[in-house]
């Protein structure tokens, strides 16, 4: 239905160009240890299987879908549950609601996927080395954390065998996609979901402290203008407001694409079809302009089909 100029668009990664994804998620709040049983059911239906990625510094949690396509899809999870409160951080940052799990879970292509948790999300016992409060607080995207995610995904699509990847964040996993892209040639495609993607800009919105230990996404734009990229956000979203990832976008040039769902916080619900202003005149725009191949051409054609009118 059409309002205000405004249509809903199914973002449905199988047929979409652009990576966005619907989760169907409760309205219910969220506990501790929601995510945990969330993750158990996923291994226990045999799509997913547990990878631990024993890097430098960490030992990442992941979850691993083997496809049959040369693609190896990469969902990053956001901060997670890393302060109790405005001024006490959690002992451990495994998010309540994993919405990048969420996505991973409803990937339908035929492409290997890799649900990659940040450090010390999910892991227990001898996995948690080197957890300590600072690197889900002020070091959320330092180099220790950056560099053992960006080999965690190198080992992945090597036993993938994959040739190109491309790279899924949700909020703060939005910042460490364009950092870890930044340092890759093989990214095909980035896309964010309430990216974090100028911290600075977004600790002084929020009054807090500077992530002075951690690296700074917003500058990576001008580095990743050669890559196609779609950042969405929630209009209604107060933790991470639009106007971070349109910041990032007017830097990242022409492929850089930001729409906005102005109905919808950041946690959501992520769920479609989901309203954007104009949204599929500007997917289509932005799938011609990016390239000229007929093949994503042809993937327009097939996104305005999932258009409800």
């Amino acid at each position: 239905m059409k309002t205000h100029n405004s249509i809903c668009v199914l973002f449905t990664l199988s047929i979409i160009l652009l990576s966005i994804f619907m989760v169907p998620s409760s309205l219910l709040a969220f506990q501790k240890g929601d995510g945990y049983k969330l993750a158990d059911r996923l291994i226990e239906t045999g799509r997913f299987e547990k990878k631990l990625y024993h890097m430098k510094t960490f030992t990442l949690y992941g979850l691993l879908r083997k496809g049959t396509k040369p693609t190896l899809r990469v969902y990053i999870e956001g901060d997670g549950h890393a302060w109790n409160s405005r001024t006490e951080p959690s002992d451990d940052p495994t998010p309540y609601n994993p919405v990048a799990l969420r996505l991973a879970m409803k990937d339908s292509t035929a492409d290997t996927v890799l649900y990659l948790a940040r450090p010390c999300q999910f892991t227990q016992g001898d996995e948690q080395r080197n957890c300590h409060v600072y690197y889900w607080t002020d070091a959320r995207l330092g180099e220790a954390v950056i560099g053992d995610l960006n080999m965690a995904i190198h080992e992945a699509k090597k036993a993938a065998g994959a040739k190109d990847v491309r790279l899924i964040g949700f909020s703060g996993g939005g910042g460490a996609a364009v950092l870890i892209a930044a340092r890759r040639n093989d990214v095909s495609h980035i896309t964010t979901v309430a990216g974090n993607l100028n911290s600075s800009a977004w600790t002084r919105y929020q009054k807090v402290t500077p992530l002075v230990n951690s690296l700074e996404p917003f500058n990576t734009a001008s580095v990743l203008r050669h890559i196609p990229q779609v950042h969405i956000s929630g209009g209604k979203d107060t933790v991470i407001p639009p106007f971070i990832s349109q910041e990032f976008c007017r830097e990242a040039g022409e492929k850089a694409l930001c729409l906005t769902a102005p109905d919808l916080s950041h946690a959501g619900p992520w769920d479609g079809p989901i309203r954007v202003p104009e949204g599929a005149k500007k997917l289509q725009e932005h799938a011609q302009g990016v390239s000229k191949k007929p093949s994503l051409n042809n993937a327009a054609k097939e996104a305005a089909k999932s258009i409800e009118p």
